[in-house]
């Protein structure tokens, strides 16, 4: 959360990051989209949301984001990449895929940037046949047998499988085949 001594203590990393984008040739769009985030959250712009403004701006040059698929994002830090990339992309369809716990952070910080978007919490196979409805999607990592035949077009890891072992990592690039 943003304080005085908060925004105080940040000035020097507030300049190192402005020197990371500018050396990136980050968008400005971009970049300001990602800080408006960060201000409806009520957070300090950090050297995460830089991460996300340089990976937005790379994938967006490939055109990735082209996909009439859903966009599973994996292990989303706070949701901040898939609500970045939703205000940037507005048509996007997008699935957060996390533990159960973080996957609530995601939701709440989502719904913060976008409280009139009524998003799908997948629990069941019975849930595949209300996707087409919603916009945005969220999945709890322990039920990523779920993922298996959804229209996925577009499969971004941001911090995630680290905590998996060998079988469920192999799992997870079996469905992303």
């Amino acid at each position: 959360k943003k304080t005085l001594f908060r925004k105080l203590h940040h000035l020097p990393i507030k300049y190192l990051l402005t020197k990371i984008l500018n050396e990136y040739n980050a968008k400005e769009e971009t970049v300001n989209c990602a800080k408006s985030i960060a201000e409806k959250l009520n957070i300090l712009f950090s050297f995460d949301h830089v991460k996300n403004v340089l990976s937005f701006d790379l994938l967006e040059s490939h055109g990735v984001f082209n996909t009439e698929g859903l966009i599973c994002i994996l292990g989303d830090g706070h949701g901040f990449f898939g609500t970045l990339i939703k205000t940037m992309r507005p048509e996007a369809k997008i699935l957060f895929v996390n533990l159960g716990r973080n996957l609530l952070i995601d939701s709440v910080c989502f719904s913060r940037a976008f409280p009139d978007i009524e998003p799908l919490l997948l629990r069941d196979i019975e849930d595949h046949k209300s996707i087409s409805n919603h916009s945005v999607i969220f999945l709890e990592a322990e039920k990523h047998n779920l993922l298996e035949n959804l229209p996925v077009g577009l499969f971004i890891n941001i911090d995630s499988m680290q905590e998996m072992d060998m079988p469920m990592i192999k799992t997870y690039f079996e469905i992303m085949k």
